[in-house]
């Protein structure tokens, strides 16, 4: 298709084919996600899943994201962990599910790339479902005052 693409030339072929390009990185995006879940979040075990050498999977994660994989990989292990939290799963338990050896380094991280604690996320994002559940109105208690 893209060959019989590149023979019309003009702008509405190349629009075409920018839009065949994102949406095949969207599906790559879709798919290298899934595999981090897979690999357990570890650069190593995605390398393999990918049938590529640590160095190839470095350089294109350099290239396509800008990040070395396991930067990326960091950052997809904590965005994992807001809907296990918002799930009502103890801080505990998914600092152990998504890998981490130890709570503490956990939340460490996850205040890094969220600037707050699992339990204020837990708070804020909890009111905010709340909130969002009432049709996106606050309903504040009605006092009666004599």
């Amino acid at each position: 298709m893209r060959s019989s693409l590149k023979t019309f030339g003009g702008p509405v072929s190349a629009l075409i084919e920018l839009r065949h390009d994102m949406i095949e990185i969207i599906v790559q995006r879709q798919s290298i996600e899934e595999l981090a879940t897979k690999a357990n979040y570890d650069s190593r075990a995605l390398a393999k899943l990918c049938n590529l050498s640590t160095r190839q999977l470095q350089r294109e994660f350099r290239r396509c994201f800008g990040l070395s994989p396991q930067q990326w990989l960091d950052e997809q292990r904590l965005n994992a962990a807001g809907p296990l939290l918002l799930s009502g799963e103890p801080v505990k338990k998914v600092a152990y599910d998504l890998g981490f050896k130890q709570t503490s380094h956990f939340c460490r991280k996850f205040k890094v790339q969220h600037r707050m604690i699992p339990s204020e996320f837990v708070s804020q994002r909890g009111a905010i479902s709340v909130l969002s559940l009432a049709g996106n109105k606050c309903r504040l208690p009605i006092t009666e005052t004599d």
